[in-house]
């Protein structure tokens, strides 16, 4: 494992991983995601009367903000 910060390690992980790179060993970004959607779904988290919080896993990363909207759309419209 290399010495770095986390997400050097955590690509450094990923890679080797048969289903996330490609045949030089660099990663493959979009089979990554295709799998994180899969296994990590928007959800509600909980709701009451007046709130409902949804966790859209694309929230964090700014690399994906055009997903995010695509994605907290659809989360409201399961719950709609």
């Amino acid at each position: 494992m290399p010495k770095g910060n986390f997400n050097d390690k955590l690509i450094a992980l990923l890679k080797t991983h048969p289903n996330f790179s490609d045949e030089s060993g660099e990663l493959l970004p979009a089979a990554v995601k295709k799998q994180i959607r899969a296994e990590y779904p928007s959800r509600i988290l909980t709701e009451d009367s007046r709130y409902l919080i949804i966790g859209v896993p694309s929230f964090y990363n700014t690399d994906y903000e055009n997903e995010f909207k695509e994605d907290l759309a659809n989360a409201l419209k399961t719950v709609s």
